[in-house]
């Protein structure tokens, strides 16, 4: 017996598709030889890793430039102290996406596409605090293209058969 990774239902082996909720089977089957662990993170997944972790790394080189500069010498704008404030957070959501990715917990996708929305709030909150600012139209872009990037991974990790079958238990 295995277990449909989508309605969790007990399955006979053999089956090609689950008798409960009509989806496929996926490829992976788990024994006492084989577990979650073998699956390897693949793909798109693995390309959205790399994301996380490039991001991670500009984000402490932020701050390490602004400290190379001296904290002093920073001029500290409510903007700067929002954006820092959001850095902070933000860095501490990737951490946790990347943490969530590598345990490979069955909520995992669900609780990555909550830190992926709730990073959109600051960039809302940044563009009203500069809404009559000079860099409206280039801030405007950074929103679209962070609506546009969050969006499509969110559909990923909610709809992603490869999704489905890497977090499973």
């Amino acid at each position: 017996m295995i277990e449909c990774p989508w309605c969790e239902a007990k399955v006979e082996s053999g089956y090609k598709h689950c008798p409960e909720c009509q989806n496929e089977i996926v490829e992976f089957e788990f024994n006492s030889e084989n577990s979650i662990d073998s699956i390897p993170i693949r793909g798109w997944l693995l390309f959205y890793n790399a994301t996380c972790i490039i991001s991670v790394f500009l984000i402490c080189y932020s701050y390490y430039l602004i400290i190379r500069a001296g904290i002093s010498n920073v001029e500290w704008t409510k903007q700067l102290v929002f954006l820092s404030s959001y850095n902070v957070m933000h860095l501490i959501c990737l951490i946790a996406t990347l943490i969530l990715i590598c345990r490979k917990k069955k909520y995992a996708p669900k609780v990555i596409v909550g830190l992926e929305i709730l990073n959109l709030i600051p960039f809302g909150v940044n563009f009203f605090m500069s809404y009559e600012s000079a860099i409206q139209s280039s801030l405007m872009t950074g929103v679209s293209v962070k609506v546009i990037w969050i969006g499509l991974w969110v559909c990923y990790f909610l709809m992603s058969k490869r999704v489905k079958q890497t977090f499973v238990h």
